[in-house]
């Protein structure tokens, strides 16, 4: 009940603020939790009674534990696990379903496919998977977790920033792109967007299916590690690009109120770094996508990982470059204390200068 009224369309387009900001105040709290929790998050419970038992003991499809008791599986590592919710088999023709719910609003509005959408996207896909989850393991939990508050993130932080004034000027571009697309023309783009979601979550719906990281082909104590490294990586980024989103929409927010003209935000994290919000975004990404590595046990796994963590990360570069480009010819010009051109001097992209 918890995740359906926390995904509830109506819920996050009417409580952004209230979405982003209770966001911001479970990260450290979880962060602190694993942090304390120390390996015992990343390793299976009961490893040393599994080894001694045989496979047919604690595998949940097997005959020995039916999967109406599931008994000893519940204290012990499980091989692969079949999800399934409302008697649906989840697996990647499932997300791509529930992708193209989550994106079907682009149908309307065009920007929305790669907007609201994504947000809502991942999300879905992340609670679907934790409901059908019988049986997982911390890091599992806390990498889908991860997605989740990922997606209900920016699905909040998109629905304030439509609203917002400052983002008007965008009207003009939305207007182009609904102008250029008829609803024909919206299809391909639509399973195309949606597609690409389900290869984004394709590492966290992986995990939950092995969550023990039984046939990994790294050694059990290097797949840990490995679990390990990409969920402080997930959870850093997650927690890095919250708080910038939240410092630059607090500056912008600022300069409206005392009737200024618009300029570049330099205060926070923005007084090192240009864009440290797509910093959290691409190391949320790797994160994820190493979290949900050890679990990926055939070819086919591997390459629909791959790709979705390349093309978020080379459309995050892109994004990127593009940002640069309009911020350049839009505060060029502009005198204020040091200048743009000095900003850019003292500051690196994605890494500060030192």
């Amino acid at each position: 009940q918890f995740n359906h009224l926390l995904l509830s369309p109506l819920t996050v387009l009417s409580a952004p603020t209230v979405v982003m900001h209770g966001t911001l105040l479970l990260l450290p709290l979880t962060i602190a939790v694993v942090a304390a929790s120390g390996v015992s998050v990343l390793q299976p419970p009961s490893n040393r009674i599994a080894a001694a038992l045989p496979r047919q003991g604690f595998e949940l499809r097997s005959s020995a534990c039916p999967r109406s008791t599931h008994g000893l599986a519940t204290i012990t590592p499980v091989y692969q696990q079949s999800l399934k919710l409302f008697g649906v088999q989840l697996g990647a023709a499932t997300s791509f379903a529930i992708s193209l719910a989550a994106t079907a609003n682009g149908l309307n509005r065009f920007a929305h496919f790669f907007t609201l959408g994504y947000g809502l996207s991942i999300a879905s896909m992340a609670a679907a998977g934790l409901a059908a989850a019988k049986i997982t393991t911390p890091a599992a939990f806390m990498h889908n977790v991860g997605l989740l508050l990922h997606g209900v993130r920016m699905s909040a932080f998109v629905a304030e920033r439509d609203r917002s004034s400052s983002w008007k000027d965008r009207d003009a571009i939305l207007a182009e792109l609904d102008a250029k697309y008829g609803k024909k023309e919206r299809l391909l783009p639509w399973a195309a967007y949606a597609a690409f979601y389900g290869l984004l979550y394709s590492p966290g719906l992986c995990h939950l299916r092995n969550p023990s990281l039984a046939s990994s082909v790294f050694r059990p104590l290097f797949a840990y590690g490995i679990t390990g490294l990409g969920l402080a990586l997930q959870w850093g980024g997650l927690a890095l690009e919250a708080v910038a989103d939240h410092q630059k929409q607090a500056f912008k927010r600022e300069l409206r109120a005392a009737g200024k003209p618009d300029t570049w935000c330099n205060t926070g994290l923005y007084s090192r770094i240009r864009h440290p919000n797509y910093l959290g975004e691409q190391l949320f990404w790797i994160g994820s996508a190493l979290a949900g590595l050890p679990a990926m046990n055939s070819g086919v796994q591997l390459i629909a990982g791959g790709l979705g963590t390349a093309g978020i990360l080379s459309t995050m570069r892109a994004a990127e470059a593009k940002l640069e480009s309009k911020q350049r010819a839009k505060y060029g010009g502009i005198k204020r204390g040091l200048g743009y051109k000095e900003y850019i001097d003292s500051t690196g992209s994605l890494l500060p200068k030192f």
